[in-house]
């Protein structure tokens, strides 16, 4: 159902009794000046997007269907 589907930087993680799909993004340290990490933040809410895309891609239906099994 992913094959071919996964970027370079997603992983799948075993989650408990679930899965997720991870994408690593830069630290943003909430503690500090926003300031000093607006490209953080901005490549953080690119992956957002391309994992929005991702899971367009995807027959989630498929996925919820193994879970039943």
């Amino acid at each position: 159902i992913l094959a071919g589907k996964l970027e370079d930087d997603m992983n799948i993680v075993r989650t408990g009794k679930s899965m997720s799909v991870r994408i690593k993004v830069p630290v943003v340290n909430f503690n500090e000046n926003f300031n000093d990490y607006i490209y953080q933040v901005n490549e953080s809410l690119k992956a957002v997007e391309r994992f929005y895309k991702f899971i367009e891609e995807i027959d989630y239906k498929s996925i919820l269907k193994l879970k039943d099994k």
